[in-house]
């Protein structure tokens, strides 16, 4: 499989040498999980924003159900650099989120990314959280991928950055 990308153009002065912009797509189930992600995310940008540029686009669950939107889900996540999945765990993953993320995972072979989840609204002990967290530090291991969620032990070192932003 090709890895799908575009030009972008590059970050003038970029300090770190990162001369493309870091793309993160952002999946969510409700409004509350779309806007906890991304606050914690604005955090992190704001801190980083001389750094590098940081290109975002955001899906609902339900728009995976469509099979063209969860196409275009697929592409973007397949170009991502950091995929956020942010959601209650109050319910198993639904089938539609599961096949878009079937549907990207071979193209992260060895890229390096992140995936990251996002649990809101759940006790630590949940069954259902654990099932959700380990389904996903799963597939992102089967992909190579880094895998952070701030339903574990202690808080990802982003997480913690973001705080003190």
């Amino acid at each position: 499989m090709q890895r799908i990308t575009k030009n972008p153009q590059p970050v003038p002065h970029a300090k770190w040498g990162r001369h493309n912009p870091l793309k993160v797509v952002f999946i969510y189930d409700g409004i509350a999980d779309l806007l906890h992600a991304y606050d914690t995310w604005a955090r992190l940008a704001a801190r980083f924003k001389h750094e590098f540029q940081i290109v975002t686009s955001a899906w609902n669950f339900n728009m995976l159900r469509d099979p063209r939107l969860r196409q275009k889900a697929v592409m973007r996540s397949a170009d991502a650099d950091v995929i956020v999945l942010s959601a209650s765990a109050r319910h198993e993953l639904p089938d539609h989120v599961r096949n878009w993320i079937r549907s990207w995972l071979p193209w992260k072979q060895g890229t390096g990314n992140a995936l990251v989840a996002m649990l809101q609204e759940n006790p630590l002990g949940s069954a259902t959280a654990a099932r959700f967290r380990d389904y996903l530090r799963e597939k992102a291991q089967q992909a190579g991928m880094d895998f952070f969620c701030n339903r574990e032990d202690s808080q990802p070192h982003w997480m913690q950055a973001a705080a003190k932003a």
